[in-house]
């Protein structure tokens, strides 16, 4: 009986350990950023922060062929998409780890 009750014990400091996991993870956009960039496409930005943040860009209508210098040290993912987007009078929405882009071509 012992050995029981020593187990129920084990197995539910393993389900509280596992769930609390669950909600510490930090949100896409409090991710932080690190990025050197220099003359880059907008394309290859968005690939190196996807590696560092898992989050997914979607973006159609846009021309990737200007290049860009940016740094960014450990800076959150919304600051940098705020700083980065700007330049091109963008914008995006965050929809589970998609970040859809919109660019405002004019």
């Amino acid at each position: 009986m012992q050995s029981l009750k020593s187990w129920i014990v084990v197995l539910l400091c393993t389900s509280f350990n596992t769930i609390s996991y669950a909600f510490q993870q930090v949100p896409y956009l409090e991710r932080l950023v690190t990025l050197n960039a220099n003359d880059q496409k907008i394309s290859e930005i968005f690939k190196a922060i996807s590696k560092q943040t898992d989050v997914i860009f979607s973006y159609t209508g846009f021309n990737d062929g200007k290049k860009i210098t940016k740094n960014y040290h450990r800076v959150p993912l919304k600051k940098v998409l705020d700083d980065l987007l700007k330049d091109f009078s963008g914008s995006y929405v965050l929809k589970g780890k998609y970040i859809i882009v919109h660019f405002d071509l004019k």
